[in-house]
């Protein structure tokens, strides 16, 4: 399995390195076209379809959204040694290679360490006749030293803290 990102931004994010750590970065580029199942797309408003209660097969189709947007979540969360959520995602990307008429040969989806970044997943070809891996690399590494890390986010202020004896005067 090939892990990648659309940008050097992003793929430094997914790898989550300390201050001082060196991380290396390569440019790859397809050999072949490649099919890839884009879970992003799950949560973006639906366009061109009209949906309505009133369908026959609504129920199904909106259950089956919330799976794959929860999928999609699921996907795009850093994975912990300890965790074993990861096996649920690797199920539904081999199900995607192996099951799924056609196949795909890979999957992308958002980024929860680069908002708006985009990660790309090539599946390996161990039981087809296909010898070559679909990538190759395109240029040499280029070496990054972590120099600083930044967090943005909505941080809720704590509120005071008031001791009994100051309530007193």
């Amino acid at each position: 399995m090939f892990y990648g990102a659309k940008s050097v931004q992003t793929a430094i994010s997914e790898v989550r390195p300390s201050i001082g750590d060196e991380v290396a970065i390569c440019k790859f580029q397809t050999t072949r076209d490649l099919k890839l199942f884009d879970f992003s797309r799950f949560d973006l408003p639906l366009e061109r379809q009209m949906t309505s209660h009133w369908r026959d097969d609504y129920d199904r189709r909106e259950e089956a959204l919330v799976m794959l947007k929860y999928l999609h979540r699921l996907i795009a969360q850093p994975v912990r040694t300890e965790e074993t959520d990861y096996i649920m995602t690797q199920a539904m990307a081999e199900f995607l290679h192996y099951e799924v008429e056609g196949g795909f040969d890979g999957i992308t989806f958002g980024s929860v360490q680069d908002e708006g970044g985009r990660n790309y997943a090539i599946f390996d070809e161990p039981d087809r006749q296909i010898v070559e891996f679909p990538l190759e690399p395109f240029g040499t590494p280029i070496f990054h030293r972590v120099q600083k890390v930044e967090f943005h986010g909505t941080w809720t202020q704590p509120h005071p803290v008031i001791n009994a004896h100051d309530s007193e005067s």
